[in-house]
């Protein structure tokens, strides 16, 4: 795994005494907020902080061959869900490919050679070519005075002209093309398939100038295309095709990794004062991975890394991230739950003073789903709450209030690798006078 930081543990104030959990964490503000591509870009300082996992690395060396002489896959579409990192990624790329690898983490330098003319398009709910156009008459010296293009075929134009008068080739990066394709499936006359053809074509065939063009999806095309008829179905699928897909989704060791340098635990202050949490912490997280909650990640790799997400407790971590996937929470990701101040969201559990200390356990989870995400459930989902809501609010103790929610959440989630078994469910060991 690649290496996220060298720095020490800043130390602690003389004289200070860390009074709550808050106090231990150094949230890193690069997990603070989403990325916007083309803003970012003209920052900096932009990329600092970002965290180049194994996961990160092998993409990019990936995409890498895309922008070598000889390569004819230069289109691509990176699928992910909301906040699974796929902008900063691809910002990062677009650093390297645009002469500003100065800028990006050491491990990330060296393996692009080009220095492209950045085209960053922003996905609206209008035809492709409009917003294509837009981009490229915006960002290009050589486009302000040329006139946004009214079909496909006067895009293409554009594009061949831009790319013939830029040296070194173009960089064409389609951020949150999906919204272009709603509107496309509202206007299936449109000729958004088309353009995304030809641009396949232009791409597969510039040569020792590229052209390199990089979609940004949150889901498969094929998702937004399941109201067409067969026919219209099968020209989006061969589009599709034409286009590799980079499915941007960490591994769960590399998600855990990711979660404790965007938490930034001072592990050693926490060790003097609640030794015994640090303890929990390992045990537990050999329990859940012997449990298969993390799939097939490695134990030795985790282990390490369990008391770094403190107070996040290890049983908690994969149906919190499944619970995002599932639900569709566009607005939040991992990361914002991690550091927002949401009610009932992991802030609240660090705002206790050290000597008080607990986890975060998946009854808190249940808590922050009533109190932030139930709102938003809809149709089977909905009913399936009101239900999970109504046995909870039968128990006649916190005791057995945490085991339900416990119980609630986790049927809620309805993930066959994450059961409600009993050893999951049942503790017999009390945290400041709560079940686990």
């Amino acid at each position: 795994m690649a290496p996220t930081s060298t720095k020490p543990p800043r130390p602690m104030t003389k004289g200070y005494h860390p009074r709550k959990v808050s106090d231990l964490m150094r949230i890193n503000p690069h997990f603070r907020r989403s990325v916007q591509i083309e803003l970012d870009f003209a920052d900096p300082s932009s990329s600092k902080g970002y965290v180049a996992t194994e996961f990160v690395l092998n993409a990019f060396d990936r995409l890498s061959h895309a922008f070598t002489d000889s390569s004819t896959a230069r289109s691509w579409r990176i699928t992910g869900d909301y906040g699974s990192g796929k902008s900063a990624f691809v910002l990062n790329l677009a650093k390297a490919a645009c002469g500003r690898e100065r800028e990006i983490p050491q491990a990330l330098r060296g393996k692009i050679k080009t220095n492209l003319q950045p085209i960053f398009v922003t996905g609206e709910r209008e035809p492709l070519h409009t917003s294509i156009g837009k981009a490229i008459i915006q960002q290009w010296r050589g486009g302000r005075q040329r006139s946004i293009p009214s079909n496909s075929a006067e895009l293409i134009d554009l594009v061949e002209s831009a790319h013939k008068h830029c040296p070194g080739g173009i960089l064409l990066i389609l951020d949150e093309l999906g919204k272009n394709l709603e509107h496309a499936m509202m206007a299936p006359e449109s000729s958004d398939v088309y353009v995304l053809q030809r641009l396949a074509e232009l791409a597969s065939r510039s040569g020792k100038k590229p052209i390199v063009v990089i979609a940004i999806l949150h889901m498969g095309v094929g998702s937004y295309t399941t109201e067409l008829d067969a026919n219209s179905r099968r020209e989006w699928d061969k589009v599709a095709g034409r286009y590799d897909e980079l499915p941007f989704h960490h591994p769960f060791e590399q998600t855990v990794q990711l979660c404790a340098e965007a938490i930034g635990l001072q592990l050693h202050e926490l060790q003097q004062t609640q030794q015994k949490l640090v303890t929990e912490a390992n045990a537990s997280m050999k329990w859940a991975v012997n449990e298969g909650l993390f799939g097939s990640a490695s134990l030795q790799t985790l282990l390490g890394a369990a008391p770094r997400i403190f107070p996040l407790h290890p049983v908690t971590l994969p149906p919190l991230v499944e619970l995002f996937h599932r639900l569709g929470q566009n607005e939040r990701s991992l990361f914002s739950f991690l550091s927002g101040h949401e009610p009932a969201a992991l802030q609240e559990v660090a705002a206790l003073e050290i000597e008080k200390a607990r986890f975060y356990r998946l009854y808190d989870l249940y808590d922050f789903t009533r109190k932030n995400i139930s709102h938003t459930l809809t149709n089977g989902r909905a009913s399936h709450w009101r239900i999970i809501e109504s046995v909870v609010r039968r128990a006649d103790n916190p005791l057995d209030s945490s085991i339900l929610k416990t119980i609630g959440i986790l049927n809620l989630i309805d993930d066959p690798d994450m059961p409600a078994t009993r050893d999951l469910v049942l503790n017999p060991k009390k945290e400041n006078g709560r079940a686990h």
